[in-house]
């Protein structure tokens, strides 16, 4: 288990505007996936939309639903895991097992909006 930053994945899609290529199928499991969007509800939801198409109560936090425009949402699974750091003060560090880490960005591939 390893100290994850979620601030940083999520800041990582400033400025990129590069294609993404297909997503990846997670195999998350359906009680994976409620956690999942439970995980981004209570403990993202403050700062990022974590609804399709909802707006950001913190102007730059990015949506979630925009997060494939960069890249793979699935791409994230190896830098969740192996956590990443991050300038961003104020952002939580959690610590997520890979079933927290399938059913989270497996929510997240299903808010994508074009």
């Amino acid at each position: 288990m390893r100290t994850l930053t979620l601030a940083c994945v999520l800041l990582l899609t400033c400025g990129c505007v590069n294609a993404p290529a297909a997503e990846e199928d997670l195999g998350a499991s359906p009680a994976e996936f409620a956690a999942g969007q439970t995980f981004a509800e209570e403990q993202c939801g403050t700062c990022h939309a974590v609804g399709a198409g909802t707006t950001s109560p913190v102007r730059n936090a990015p949506p979630f639903g925009q997060l494939g425009r960069s890249y793979p949402v699935s791409s994230l699974a190896e830098a969740l895991a192996e956590g990443m750091i991050t300038g961003h003060d104020s952002m939580p560090e959690w610590e997520l097992e890979p079933d927290e880490i399938r059913g989270l960005l497996a929510y997240i591939q299903s808010v994508q909006r074009p």
